[in-house]
């Protein structure tokens, strides 16, 4: 195809849907280079364009850690479908889906369960078992950060047997770690911890395996079987560095210098891991790694700066409970 001879607005949907098939796929040294393309072109006038574009780099910007640039444009991909007249029920269930991903990296509870509820509706009435799992997973997602433990074990159950009757091991490896998580919130280690196992038994990509692995190194952690919970985050580490995870590359980096109780840790949590979550958008991982860092000083006899690192902590849960 001759793109130098093509319309714009032409040339902005053709790599719209070039970055949304590159994405499909999950080939990341494709769709960074096809965003950028599209970055330099005017939005077009065009409705129905607009709303494909704004869809498409909402997933863009959820896949790419940026959970704010992501609800943008979610946001403004839902305004546009609002004013087309005709939109089919998997494409709004697609962005129902995606806004419920993007607010769940947000921690906009709500509004995450409200359009993970009605994306879960349309794939229910799509027959569409592999979408409908995964909503169950966010919602029971959702339940867990809002200690509703019976409510999110009953969707975990239900992505659980969706996968096994399509025989999807992601649905059910995915469906075991949050069960897992369960537990860890219940303190009920040892079935955490089977949770997590039986989990990464089942995963194929090794990719998938680090969330798996967190959950052993914290609960390990929290059993203070440190020295266990070091070997699974050493695993880890060097699995994320291998695939370029950012994200569990800085999980894992931080709980080995908890472990070695390095002086190190203050440093790292300042100048690496509260700017990549506060940049992301990711609310709850800052408020985590605040937390941390308040204990470190607390132990550091530093009070003074404990105090206001918990304080941060807490501005920020009030300011989620009044929104």
């Amino acid at each position: 195809m001759d793109k130098e001879n093509l319309p714009e607005e032409i040339l902005l949907f053709y790599l719209v849907v070039k970055l949304k098939y590159f994405m499909l796929i999950n080939d990341k040294k494709l769709y960074e280079p096809t965003y950028k393309q599209i970055d330099v072109l005017s939005t077009s006038l065009n409705p129905s364009i607009e709303y494909i574009h704004f869809k498409t780099l909402g997933i863009f910007y959820y896949r790419t850690d940026n959970f704010l640039q992501s609800t943008l444009a979610l946001e403004h991909a839902l305004n546009l479908s609002n004013k087309l007249p005709f939109i089919s029920e998997e494409d709004k269930a697609e962005l129902y889906y995606q806004i419920a991903l993007t607010k769940l990296k947000t921690s906009d509870s709500f509004e995450s369960i409200y359009y993970a509820e009605e994306a879960l509706a349309i794939y229910q009435g799509l027959y569409h078992n592999k979408r409908s799992a995964e909503c169950h997973v966010i919602l029971g997602i959702n339940y867990i950060y809002s200690k509703r433990f019976e409510l999110a074990e009953k969707h975990y159950l239900s992505a659980k047997n969706i996968g096994e009757s399509i025989q999807d091991r992601y649905l059910e490896s995915m469906a075991l770690n949050n069960l897992g998580e369960i537990k860890s919130y219940l303190q009920q280690s040892e079935e955490a911890i089977f949770y997590y196992l039986e989990s990464l038994k089942l995963k194929k990509e090794e990719e998938r395996s680090v969330f798996s692995i967190l959950g052993l190194v914290e609960e390990y952690y929290f059993l203070n079987q440190k020295e266990i919970s070091k070997e699974w985050a050493e695993q880890g580490l060097s699995l994320a560095e291998r695939i370029n995870l950012k994200e569990y590359i800085l999980h894992f980096t931080t709980h080995l210098y908890l472990l070695d109780k390095s002086d190190k840790i203050e440093d790292y949590i300042l100048n690496e891991v509260l700017p990549y979550f506060k940049s992301a958008g990711n609310e709850r991982y800052a408020n985590k790694y605040t937390e941390m860092l308040a204990k470190y000083y607390y132990q550091n006899d530093q009070f003074k700066l404990a105090s206001d690192f918990y304080n941060s902590c807490l501005q920020n849960i009030k300011s989620k409970m009044a929104y």
